[in-house]
């Protein structure tokens, strides 16, 4: 599969990542779409593959193939292409495989007590993601290192939200005890895929925590490395007011801003 067949359907026209690399030259936006087709597919597999084994053998097979492209022998497409980015930005591609390694562990133990339990499993996750975006945009990340943090921190809390239909069906539970506990519930309720009022309050409490890591890259928003992440922060930021106001369908919609919307809000921060 070619950049442009990955640039379909990472970044297809109405989606967040379409708005988000609108601004950046061509090079950068096909860089980007590599990394995002990489995670999105590595990340994807504890939720689409029924079988654990299976998960976990997919899983190996790309750790497998990424230390593979270090020597040019790749079987995958995506791996060859990665090579490249790796190659052009000076990347590490042992994030790439502590990456893989952190999504194995959570097939073991979904489970997560605290909230430093879920930070951790975010940080080496979509952390690694957006550090590695960020790098392509600007070698000086080094200055926006703790605005990265946040915004993976508030993207990977909205995809969650997303996705916790798919999620719940694996019986995987992306709230941590320590939250549940201080609202005086039981993280589980989520797995009956019934939005009572108990979860709603879980929800809004994931919500809050949503726009606090968001605001927080703020504090350097017109630094070059942190261009994209702004955009999907702030659509994000607007479908978690959606979702509020449409009295949080999780379980029965697909909710969604409307490309309309999107390019409106999006022209604003340009």
């Amino acid at each position: 599969m070619t950049s442009e067949a990955w640039l379909k359907i990472v970044a297809a026209p109405g989606s967040d990542n379409y708005y988000a690399l609108r601004h950046i030259s061509t090079t950068e936006r096909q860089a980007i779409v590599t990394i995002l087709s990489f995670f999105n597919t590595i990340m994807d597999i504890p939720f689409i593959v029924t079988d654990d084994h299976v998960a976990h053998h997919k899983l190996q097979w790309w750790q497998a193939d990424i230390i593979k492209s270090t020597q040019n022998t790749a079987s995958h497409p995506l791996s060859t292409e990665i090579a490249s980015v790796i190659k052009e930005y000076q990347l590490n591609h042992n994030a790439l495989l502590q990456c893989i390694q952190t999504i194995e562990n959570v097939i073991q133990n979904c489970q997560f007590p605290t909230e430093q339990s879920l930070r951790d499993f975010y940080t080496y996750t979509y952390g690694i993601r957006e550090r590695i975006i960020a790098k392509i945009l600007s070698p000086n990340v080094a200055a926006v290192s703790e605005e990265i943090h946040h915004g993976a921190y508030a993207l990977a809390l909205v995809d969650n939200l997303k996705n916790i239909r798919q999620r719940t069906l694996k019986t995987y539970v992306f709230f941590s005890d320590e939250e549940a506990q201080t609202l005086s519930t039981n993280k589980n309720i989520v797995l009956t895929r019934q939005m009572s009022d108990d979860l709603k309050e879980l929800v809004s409490h994931h919500i809050k925590k949503i726009f606090y890591h968001a605001d927080m890259v703020q504090n350097k928003k017109n630094h070059p490395a942190l261009g994209p992440l702004i955009i999907r922060i702030e659509l994000a930021k607007r479908w978690c007011t959606l979702i509020q106001e449409e009295d949080f369908p999780l379980f029965t919609d697909h909710i969604d801003l409307t490309p309309l919307r999107k390019w409106w809000y999006t022209r604003k921060i340009k």
